[in-house]
Formats: structure tokens, C-alpha cells, sequence
């Protein structure tokens, strides 16, 4: 298990890496960064979905199991929706990019504390 947490995080700093990449580079952004960031973030997805319900069949989910999980699937629904406002050729407002930032570092927080708690 501790291969697979290492290769799931891998992809999130993939992910990061790329996204700040895309955010250089400006818009409009560049067809191989905005693709790259994208499938990045679908293999990390796939692959933390892969990797709960894995857990989810040897575990017996408790509250705090659920608050992490749920959150977890909030935060990653908000970048998916942030992100592809900010995709969009016009222009954007700050309150979306931070949002967009934000949501990214409050998914990592849970699902590090959802793995955290289903291995410990």
C-alpha cells in the first residue's frame, strides 16, 4: 500500500507542477499544458478512487471515515467545477483562481487525513 500512496502522490505534485506551468504560460493556455494538467488530474482521480474502494471493502467506515471521505469528493468536485470555469477564454475573476488553489490544498488535506485514518 505504501507504493500505492507513494505513486498517488506523485500524481498530485504532477498535477500541481503542471498547473502552475499552465498558469505561466497564460492564456490562452496551450493546448499540451491545459491537456497534460488535465490527464494528470484524471489519472490521480481514477487512481485515488481505485485505492478507496479498495480500502472501503476492508474497513469498517466510522463517522470520521465518511466526514474525510465526503470532503474529499466535495474538494475535488470544486476544483473539477473551478477549473473548467477558469478553462473558459474569458476572463476570470481572482475570487476563481483562489478558489481553485484553495479547493486543491483542502482536497489534498482530506484525502491525505481519509487515507490516514482508513490505514491507521
Amino acid at each position: 500500500m505504501t507504493t500505492k500512496l507513494i505513486i498517488n502522490s506523485i500524481l498530485f505534485i504532477a498535477i500541481i507542477i503542471s498547473g502552475v506551468w499552465l498558469a505561466q504560460l497564460g492564456k490562452p493556455y496551450s493546448t499540451m499544458a491545459f491537456n497534460s494538467h488535465k490527464f494528470i488530474a484524471l489519472a490521480f482521480m481514477v487512481y485515488t478512487v481505485v485505492l478507496s474502494r479498495g480500502l472501503i471493502k476492508t474497513i469498517e467506515m466510522s463517522s470520521i471515515h465518511w466526514i474525510f471521505f465526503v470532503l474529499s469528493v466535495f474538494f475535488i468536485l470544486l476544483i473539477l467545477v473551478s477549473g473548467g470555469i477558469l478553462s473558459i477564454k474569458e476572463e476570470v475573476l481572482k475570487p476563481m483562481i483562489l478558489m481553485h488553489k484553495l479547493s486543491s490544498g483542502l482536497a489534498l488535506i482530506s484525502v491525505i487525513g481519509w487515507f490516514y485514518v482508513s490505514l491507521k
